[in-house]
């Protein structure tokens, strides 16, 4: 009984952490002054990133530059891609600024150099996303920005964003305390 008991917590504690551990900030690009228009119907726009840290995908933060509301989703892979979402949501606001989205419940595990599409489908909601030009020093330059289908100018822009996994220091600690109180008993 004792033994269930430990592995059912180990389980627990394995899923549950991304939830309460620390998180740190994989890649980002962050807001630099022009705005995406995602308050059409039937636009939309992908970001392509490429991981920087192993890890689950626990939180996503885009720059709202005009409120409203539109479909937010992500798929593993590259873009430009149609198929069904792997994460989908409704981003809905009624201010600016930077917005937290959280996928922990998502399951998005990627590896270092794997790339992910965030996906913005306008819905007529009149949100405006922030975005910034590609920069070297300081500004992420792995990923390009797609509008229906075709590299919007050349790969010069992407969405202002930030990507979030766990820190490793919780994880680690959790897998050890579990390994202790198996050692333990």
């Amino acid at each position: 009984m004792n033994k269930l008991l430990l592995s059912f917590s180990v389980v627990v504690l394995a899923f549950a952490a991304p939830s309460f551990g620390a998180t740190v900030l994989d890649q980002q690009s962050p807001f630099a002054g022009f705005t995406l228009n995602a308050d059409v119907d039937s636009l939309v726009w992908q970001q392509e990133v490429t991981v920087g840290l192993l890890g689950e995908l626990v939180r996503i933060d885009l720059y709202v530059s005009t409120p409203g509301s539109a479909q937010v989703f992500i798929n593993a892979g590259s873009p430009w891609q149609s198929d069904a979402h792997d994460f989908t949501t409704t981003l809905s606001t009624a201010g600016t600024g930077w917005v937290s989205i959280d996928t922990s419940l998502a399951g998005l595990n990627f590896g270092v150099n794997d790339r992910f599409v965030i996906g913005v489908d306008g819905t007529g909601g009149g949100l405006w996303l922030g975005g910034n030009f590609n920069q070297p020093d300081g500004l992420y330059d792995r990923g390009e920005l797609w509008l229906m289908g075709s590299v919007h100018s050349a790969g010069n822009y992407d969405f202002a964003f930030r990507t979030y996994v766990p820190e490793p220091a919780t994880l680690l600690l959790l897998g050890l305390g579990a390994v202790m109180l198996r050692r333990k008993r």
